[in-house]
């Protein structure tokens, strides 16, 4: 488990990935980031513990392009950024799929009216 994995909540939808790096290089090295799209979210690998411990102990609660986040250390049983990854991927290929039924099933309900 990986304790320097940080997940960033609370974020407006179109915040800059990039000035969430700089704010985060405050606190130490942040060596991998991966925002999802259309979240509000985003997990911030730091270097170390430590810099992850000071990083929420100093950015939880407090204001980002205008909004409170959320900062904590995140925790999973599979908690690398690469599986997070492809958690989310495997989410939109549901979504996507979870739309094109429905997109199917409008078309037959027009098409038998």
């Amino acid at each position: 488990m990986s304790r320097n994995l940080l997940c960033v909540r609370n974020l407006v939808y179109d915040y800059d990935s990039d000035t969430l790096k700089l704010l985060f290089k405050n606190y130490g090295t942040p060596r991998n980031i991966y925002c999802p799209e259309n979240r509000d979210l985003c997990f911030i690998e730091m270097n170390s513990l430590e810099e992850a411990e000071v990083a929420v102990r100093d950015l939880n609660k407090s204001l980002f392009e205008g909004r409170e986040i959320v900062v904590y250390q995140y925790e999973s049983s599979s908690s690398d950024l690469k599986n997070i990854q492809r958690r989310e991927k495997r989410t939109d290929h549901i979504k996507e799929y979870h739309e094109s039924i429905c997109n199917i099933r409008e078309a037959v309900r027009k098409s038998l009216s």
